[in-house]
């Protein structure tokens, strides 16, 4: 859910907005197990925080983000958050989503994202926000090579940061590990924030500018909290599905014809080259961890097998399942409450 706790106010507060979307994450899970995700929409007079719990808006919410497109929001709910005092919006399943009636007299504007912010209010916001902040490199791992979603291998490195008020994780992603050097203070401008499991760190993107800046002087350089943990998995079972996505919405695109040359998503209804289709696949396995012999369910990302020697070259859904259960355990990375498989280290 949100970072902060909710009041629900009176029926009469269910209303209807319009405006613009900005920011919207990916789906994420919460601790009671329901999917959501977050946005930040802009009205005519100011920026507010949204929390939407209808999985199916996110697709529609990114489409008319990317097009700046203006959107009607009917049936929501304005709740007051106990982080600023400030509304916030909640979309449920009565809400409906729509383009306005009218013009707007008002045009999409990014969210500020030049404004200066310390780490510790950086750290109270919704994650998957761009945000500036100031702070002095007290730690900076050798680089990894990892595999993205595109394909592309890129550099990718861990870098703590720290100003007076407290201390955050980066994660710099290729030119921007050269630009940073030990016991230097840095501006960094348009990164985005991210939390696994509640632990806030903040990652690089490609817009991301970074700006050596005179030494902050006092910092708060204390330990920041691990956003991995490293354990040992047994899987006893496993079930893999291969998915070809969509270029432009990123959903699965379903059966379709290979020896054609176009192809239209019945998702967003785009037509597309079907030699730039993305095949990946889904992983669901049934393990225990060494440190807790409590059966869990899990998933494998196609991010995960990709960046692991032993399975990037798997091709089908049965050399991926035969190859995991050929395994007697796997040491991996994983969040410090288990959710989310991270990496995978090793194979024996």
């Amino acid at each position: 859910m949100a970072a902060a706790k909710k009041m629900r106010l009176d029926d009469e507060q269910s209303v209807e907005v319009e405006g613009y979307v900005h920011n919207v994450s990916p789906i994420k899970v919460s601790r009671n197990n329901n999917n959501y995700f977050n946005a930040v929409f802009q009205d005519e007079e100011k920026y507010t925080d949204l929390v939407c719990f209808v999985p199916e808006y996110n697709g529609i919410l990114k489409e008319m983000e990317k097009t700046k497109s203006p959107v009607s929001l009917s049936k929501i709910e304005k709740t007051v958050s106990a982080r600023t005092g400030a509304y916030d919006i909640k979309v449920t399943s009565k809400s409906k989503v729509s383009a306005p009636a009218r013009q707007l007299k008002f045009r999409f504007e990014d969210p500020d994202i030049q404004k200066l912010m310390t780490i510790n209010e950086a750290k109270g916001l919704n994650p998957f926000q761009k945000i500036t902040i100031q702070g002095k490199v007290m730690n900076k791992t050798d680089p990894s090579l990892q595999t993205i979603k595109s394909g592309e291998i890129i550099k990718r490195s861990y870098v703590t940061v720290a100003d007076a008020s407290d201390t955050i994780q980066v994660c710099a992603w290729d030119k921007h590990i050269d630009q940073l050097d030990l016991a230097k203070s840095y501006r960094f401008t348009a990164v985005s924030l991210r939390s696994f499991d509640g632990i806030k760190s903040i990652t690089t993107c490609p817009d991301t500018n970074i700006q050596e800046i005179p030494d902050l002087g006092f910092v708060k350089a204390g330990e920041t909290d691990a956003i991995s943990v490293t354990d040992t998995m047994t899987i006893d079972s496993v079930s893999c599905n291969s998915l070809t996505l969509c270029t432009a919405c990123n959903k699965d695109i379903g059966l379709f014809n290979p020896s054609i040359n176009t192809v239209k998503c019945q998702n967003c209804h785009m037509r597309q080259k079907t030699a730039n289709l993305h095949k990946t696949f889904k992983i669901q396995v049934n393990c225990k961890f060494a440190s807790n012999a409590q059966p869990k369910k899990m998933s494998i990302s196609h991010s995960v097998l990709s960046n692991f020697t032993e399975t990037s070259e798997l091709k089908s859904e049965n050399q991926i399942e035969d190859y995991f259960l050929s395994k007697t355990n796997f040491k991996v990375e994983v969040t410090p409450s288990k959710s989310q498989i991270l990496k995978i280290l090793e194979a024996n």
